[in-house]
């Protein structure tokens, strides 16, 4: 393979850096996202690949009321990090953004000659900087889509600028076989990489409930009600003669209510945004983890939830919707709802919590095998090598 250097771009941060900004504000950045690309990049690192990552830091006024940021590069094992500045003001930020990374774009593309350019489509400003650089020296550039942009803005002309890095782009890496369909009329070189667990994860074992004598259920995501938190949270209060608690993590504009219910109801335990290591524990130690995503919703055909895979590498069984973008080989390590009404819902969590401790363990376990064997981030980001070698 000539390419032996990638250079990454994204609002991704190293781990420490991420710790040292944000632990004390009270709004943070996707941790989904950071944990999403930093996979990706140690699995880049540890196929033999060295990476740079030219990264702008995902600040906002929401997060930081400082104007100016300048943050020193820093390096993770055998990943750089090179932080662009930031005029923390709203649109100039975006702007400013996008002209430094074009420059250092231009600066990367001439310093290494073979490198491959390779950019999370959702970081917008950054990506398209750096795409209109390689593309106008020739160079090839692979895009990384997570999700439809339509899914996560808003704004005509941001949703143009968008698309205009997914055109810019000559190769991809899709999470669904429909995502290829919309997106790459063309028939550029692709390669799915529905999810990605992490392969240090391996060497974990799964802890026993120390938490309660209850079953434990957990959700953990974006508390939205198209994600159907609301349903879930209903189908547990059915079953108050049942020794259940659910625990809830994350944010979105269902909070409120869920606040109101937790404030109610003992059997709902929210706990907002926490840091993922201590998210992990929480799988680890749970009876049942659940996505009610609504597998109906026109989104789920574009989009492998992150979460289900890491519920499935915590070990604990998963309970989920039948979700469109999720490969079938995934079913027989998974429970499905058949039905997605609230009382079909509660009926198929009391049936699965009945079954014996051993025999969901059997299941939660054969699950985690799988993805730390067949899906964790050197295997899946040999795929994307595989799409460089050309």
């Amino acid at each position: 393979m000539k390419t032996k250097t990638v250079i990454y771009t994204s609002y991704l941060c190293s781990e420490v850096k991420y710790k040292e900004l944000y632990v004390n504000s009270a709004v943070k950045p996707g941790i989904q996202v950071q944990k999403f690309n930093r996979l990706l990049v140690e699995g880049l690192s540890l196929n033999g690949i060295n990476v740079q990552c030219l990264s702008s830091l995902p600040m906002s006024r929401i997060i930081s009321q400082k104007i100016f940021i300048i943050e020193r590069n820093d390096s993770v094992e055998n990943v750089k990090f090179y932080y662009l500045p930031i005029l923390n003001i709203p649109i100039i930020k975006d702007l400013l953004i996008l002209v430094l990374s074009f420059f250092k774009g231009l600066f990367f593309a001439c310093k290494e000659s073979s490198s491959f350019m390779v950019c999370d489509i959702l970081s917008m400003p950054n990506s398209l900087g750096c795409a209109i650089a390689y593309r106008l020296l020739g160079k090839k550039v692979l895009g990384i889509v997570t999700d439809l942009p339509e899914d996560v803005i808003s704004t005509k002309i941001f949703l143009k600028l968008y698309y205009l890095v997914i055109q810019m782009c000559t190769h991809y890496v899709f999470m669904t076989k429909e995502m290829n369909l919309k997106l790459n009329k063309t028939g550029k070189p692709f390669k799915i990489i529905e999810g990605i667990s992490d392969i240090k994860r391996v060497i974990e074992k799964q802890e026993e409930n120390k938490f309660s004598s209850a079953k434990i259920c957990l959700y953990a995501g974006n508390c939205n009600k198209k994600n159907g938190v609301d349903k879930l949270i209903e189908a547990i209060l059915l079953l108050k003669h049942k020794n259940i608690i659910l625990h809830i993590f994350g944010s979105g504009d269902e909070v409120g209510y869920i606040e109101k219910v937790a404030k109610k109801e003992k059997q709902i335990q929210y706990h907002g945004i926490q840091p993922n290591d201590e998210v992990l524990v929480y799988q680890s130690n749970s009876d049942l983890l659940i996505n009610p995503r609504p597998s109906e919703e026109e989104f789920t055909k574009y989009s492998f939830p992150s979460k289900n895979m890491e519920y499935m590498t915590s070990g604990t069984p998963l309970l989920t919707t039948k979700l469109v973008g999720m490969p079938e080989e995934y079913y027989e390590y998974v429970y499905l709802f058949d039905d997605e009404s609230v009382e079909g819902m509660s009926k198929k969590i009391d049936e699965v919590l009945s079954l014996s401790e051993e025999t969901r363990k059997k299941t939660g376990l054969k699950a985690r095998e799988f993805i730390l064997k067949e899906k964790n981030n050197v295997i899946q980001t040999r795929k994307m090598i595989d799409l460089m070698k050309d």
